[in-house]
């Protein structure tokens, strides 16, 4: 089973507008502007009520730098930005990148001729107990590594929110390892919970579809499943269906598995959860999103998050670590 989950990714990929708080500056309330930063590599922030422009140098301590990048050819209007603590210290800052002089469609327009928008950033912050200072883990929006990054969907006021101040995730069942079972083939459960997902490979590949099951395990309404897609045969995907539908890919038609969580709603198999078609990272640890028992995966309790799963939750779709 992978290891208690640190999010460690950074996903640059960003607009806010109302967090809730309880410690929150919003737009429109005067927007504040910070900058021009001195020439000095920025540090992360070890104070535990940091200011948004200490945020801002803990976002810029991130990266690594050529030795000639200058820090003080920017300034920054904070569009919305919030410290809360619970079991952990969390952040958000959202914020928009202004030249010197002028404003910050000039900016967007010089790094990128013909934008039509200002160049926003989204950052998430907590606190690490294993370095007593703030970290950026993740985020939405180009930091200024491309001239013309590729759009990229923002994070919604309500996911802010859930990132600021998580709610609970659903509570799981209690169960005991011995509730657990591995339908057996032709089983009604075996049969429902693969003709749930082979609707998915019949749209990329083609009828027909069998699988493989390396893993399936049952209990409480929930099911954790892994399957290798195959033909009927035995035989792996046609190498050349398989490039049609997935084009570059790290895994083949060989070593393909795909994981599900699923749920029994009105006493029908759905899938709940599913990692990404050519993501070689384990979703087992993730069924705390859906409040699936822990045991489907041999635990006994599930790690507690330092990120509120917002995409996974919003698409059904886990994102990568």
């Amino acid at each position: 089973m992978p290891p208690a989950r640190f999010h460690c990714r950074i996903a640059w990929l960003a607009a806010l507008g109302w967090l809730l708080s309880s410690s929150l500056s919003l737009a429109g309330q005067g927007a504040e502007i910070v900058g021009p930063l001195p020439n000095t590599r920025p540090m992360n922030s070890a104070d535990h009520n940091p200011s948004a422009r200490a945020l801002i140098e803990t976002w810029l301590a991130l990266y690594d730098w050529p030795a000639s990048k200058r820090f003080d050819q920017e300034r920054y209007e904070i569009l919305n930005y919030g410290v809360s603590w619970g079991n952990i210290g969390r952040a958000v800052l959202v914020l928009r990148l202004l030249p010197l002089e002028g404003d910050a469609l000039s900016l967007a327009r010089k790094r990128c001729p013909g934008r039509t928008t200002p160049i926003d950033i989204q950052i998430y912050f907590i606190w690490s107990t294993y370095v007593n200072h703030w970290v950026a883990i993740d985020g939405r929006g180009d930091p200024g590594f491309r001239s013309c990054p590729q759009p990229t969907m923002f994070w919604t006021r309500k996911e802010l929110a859930e990132l600021l101040n998580p709610p609970p995730l659903p509570v799981p069942p209690k169960v005991r390892e011995s509730d657990v079972a591995t339908p057996k083939p032709g089983s009604p459960d075996r049969t429902a919970l693969l003709n749930t997902v082979r609707p998915i490979y019949e749209k990329l590949f083609g009828k027909p579809i069998a699988f493989r099951v390396e893993i399936m395990r049952v209990a409480a309404g929930y099911a954790f499943i892994a399957v290798h897609p195959e033909q009927p045969n035995g035989a792996p995907i046609e190498k050349q269906v398989w490039d049609a539908a997935i084009g570059a890919c790290i895994l083949t038609p060989s070593s393909v598995e795909q994981e599900y969580w699923l749920k029994k709603v009105d006493g029908i198999w759905t899938i709940a959860l599913r990692n990404q078609f050519c993501a070689d990272d384990s979703i087992a640890g993730d069924g705390d999103i859906i409040g699936a028992p822990p045991e489907l995966v041999g635990q006994t309790h599930w790690d507690p998050r330092l990120e509120y799963p917002v995409q996974a939750i919003a698409t059904g779709v886990a994102e990568p670590y």
